[in-house]
């Protein structure tokens, strides 16, 4: 089963109301909350250590591509990023200056494009480090890139 496949199946049973103009499948979810200039735009991303990340991978770089995940989805819908929160999963006996140089690489990438990081969470996990971030951001009104909008030669 592939990603589309998966995610078509998760899907089926997610419920939805009428501020979502578009949502999972896509790049970004696509919320409309009223405003007449704007659209938001919501994502979420996990870089996991073993998948995307190993120990041998310098924090500050494991930080910045947790947020650069993110950053580029809602670029790729035209957006323009606003403010996230970051979950960090952490090992027992995990050592807090190396988390502090992933979330010093995550600040970083934040600064760069004006991203706010409001809050986020930490937990345990026995696998390892995992970081998800969830990003809101904007999009001009009718200006917003969805993956259905895609033609062949669009690249």
């Amino acid at each position: 089963m592939n990603e589309f496949e998966l995610i078509a199946l998760l899907t089926r049973q997610l419920p939805a109301n009428e501020i979502v103009v578009a949502g999972a499948g896509d790049d970004c979810a696509v919320l409309d909350f009223g405003n007449p200039e704007r659209l938001f735009l919501f994502k979420t991303d996990a870089t996991v250590e073993g998948t995307h990340f190993t120990q041998k991978t310098p924090p500050e770089k494991t930080g910045r591509k947790a947020m650069a995940r993110c950053l580029s989805d809602v670029a790729a819908m035209a957006g323009w990023p606003s403010a996230a929160v970051a979950t960090v999963g952490l090992p027992q006996g995990f050592d807090p200056a190396m988390i502090a140089r992933i979330y010093n690489g995550m600040a970083a990438v934040a600064r760069e494009f004006g991203v706010a990081i409001v809050g986020g969470e930490t937990t345990t996990n026995p696998g390892g480090i995992f970081i998800s971030i969830a990003l809101l951001g904007t999009v001009a009104r009718g200006r917003q890139v969805l993956r259905s909008g895609a033609k062949v030669g669009d690249a």
